[in-house]
Order: C-alpha cells, then sequence, then structure tokens
C-alpha cells in the first residue's frame, strides 16, 4: 500500500512531465502555432498519450505519427510537412 507522502510527490511529479511535455510539443510546433498566444494549449490533447507511451514498456515508435493523427482529427487540416 502506498503511503499518504507518495501521492502529493507523485501528482507533483505528473504535473511536472506534464508541463515539461506541453514545453516539448510547443518546441517541436507541428501545425505551427506556437507564436500565437490562444493557441497556447493546442497541443494539450497529445500530453496524455505522449506521456503513456514514453512510460510504457513496449518499444518507442516515433512521435511524429502520434502528433500527425492527434492534430488532424482535431483540426481536421491536413498539416504542414
Amino acid at each position: 500500500m502506498r503511503g499518504i507522502q507518495e501521492v502529493p510527490r507523485n501528482r507533483e511529479r505528473t504535473q511536472e512531465y506534464q508541463r515539461q511535455a506541453r514545453h516539448l510539443l510547443m518546441e517541436l510546433d507541428p501545425i505551427g502555432v506556437s507564436d500565437t498566444p490562444e493557441a497556447a494549449g493546442e497541443y494539450d490533447c497529445m500530453i496524455g498519450p505522449l506521456l503513456h507511451r514514453l512510460r510504457s514498456a513496449q518499444p518507442r515508435p516515433p512521435l511524429s505519427p502520434l502528433c500527425r493523427r492527434r492534430n488532424q482529427a482535431a483540426l481536421a487540416t491536413p498539416l504542414r510537412s
């Protein structure tokens, strides 16, 4: 059984991972919105799947297909190459 002290630490760690993933996705910027303040959360839909992939024990496929699928589904528009 996990101790009570461990839960806040895990939550803080998860929040930090999410913050880092958001930052990296904005740097990657596959749809070119990083210069638009209103689009600050544009890639948030990819954070969960990205962190899940990184934590899984399976071989890590490239992230580009994940980003492309998520953005195409969310935006219903083709992405720039």
